[in-house]
């Protein structure tokens, strides 16, 4: 167990009526993931880079990548336009 600070994270402006299935959240450096279901967002997270992918529906598609890498600066809240 390693404790990590969460003072960042990254939040979706709504693109369609229904959030996804899953929005995944993949730290470039430590390959840990984070993921958040049936939501646009806040997603708390540890600074660090990322890469986003979106899983539309539990059924019937694979998770598709969105962001290729983002910084995530301390005491940040990204918000992000599809």
């Amino acid at each position: 167990y390693t404790p990590l600070p969460i003072n960042a994270g990254i939040t979706f402006t709504p693109f369609s009526d229904k959030p996804p299935y899953r929005i995944i959240y993949k730290d470039l450096v430590s390959d840990k993931k984070w993921i958040i279901s049936g939501s646009f967002g806040p997603m708390p997270l540890p600074p660090g880079k990322y890469a986003i992918e979106l899983h539309e529906s539990e059924h019937g598609s694979s998770p598709m990548p969105i962001v290729d890498e983002l910084e995530l600066e301390p005491g940040t809240l990204l918000e992000l336009d599809m």
